[in-house]
């Protein structure tokens, strides 16, 4: 009797563990919560958390909706396993709006989780017109002393969907670099040919087990010795960072 007992205490203890699962890592176009999104069909992507043995997921459901509660997208349930690349499919979304998503998971148990999250929209327009009347920062202070000019911060993300590199430039049209009697350097370029590049590139990471990602800074415009094919500065990034 003692050991029938302890069976079905086990038995319920399973299905208990089985049945509890969370959402996490909710992701719009591989970001948590972007901002200033100008992709028209974005791709959702999550993941499952369960200390369960074998959790699958069976079905999923995204709803997309207005800060007023609109309804803009409604995927419906599908069942379907993936959880990866999503594609936005409701209405046309506005530039400079904030959505909030509501993700609906279901495990092979028919056990439901629900996590939201949000993203907000950009210009959702590509072309220079769209900036018109924008506010530009920057200084008019044109000494080369960088302690004592403005530090401006850059934080983004990278996605490399095919491929083994990803880059991300910036750069300003400085009148010091393109009157070589403005600069020390004794360099002239012409407009748009002053730039930072910043490049992930992750294919040592396929040579091997130890191999690692590096990150290269490539200088252009700013010294006579600057080349655009080849790096400035190379960095290792740790494994725990990428691997």
């Amino acid at each position: 009797m003692k050991k029938s007992i302890l069976a079905s205490v086990l038995f319920v203890l399973s299905f208990v563990a089985q049945a509890q699962f969370s959402l996490q890592n909710l992701q719009v176009e591989y970001q948590k919560a972007p901002l200033g999104l100008d992709e028209a069909h974005p791709r959702f992507s999550w993941q499952m958390n369960s200390t369960a043995h074998n959790a699958k997921q069976s079905a999923y459901r995204v709803v997309v909706q207005t800060e007023s509660g609109k309804t803009v997208w409604d995927s419906k349930k599908q069942n379907m396993d993936i959880s990866l690349g999503i594609q936005y499919n409701g209405e046309a979304l506005q530039a400079k709006t904030e959505y909030r998503w509501t993700l609906e998971v279901w495990d092979a148990a028919k056990k439901k989780s629900t996590q939201v999250s949000h993203f907000e929209t950009g210009l959702m327009n590509p072309s220079l017109e769209a900036w018109k009347g924008a506010d530009w920062i920057g200084s008019n202070d044109l000494n080369f002393y960088t302690h004592y000019l403005s530090v401006y911060k850059f934080q983004y993300d990278v996605s490399i969907d095919q491929g083994t590199k990803a880059s991300f430039i910036f750069g300003a049209n400085d009148p010091r670099l393109q009157n070589r009697n403005l600069n020390i350097q004794d360099v002239e370029s012409a407009p748009n040919q002053s730039y930072i590049k910043l490049e992930l590139d992750i294919s040592g990471l396929a040579k091997s087990d130890s191999g690692q990602a590096e990150l290269h800074i490539y200088r252009v415009g700013y010294d006579k010795k600057d080349r655009a094919d080849q790096a400035f500065k190379s960095f290792k990034i740790p494994l725990a960072i990428i691997h």
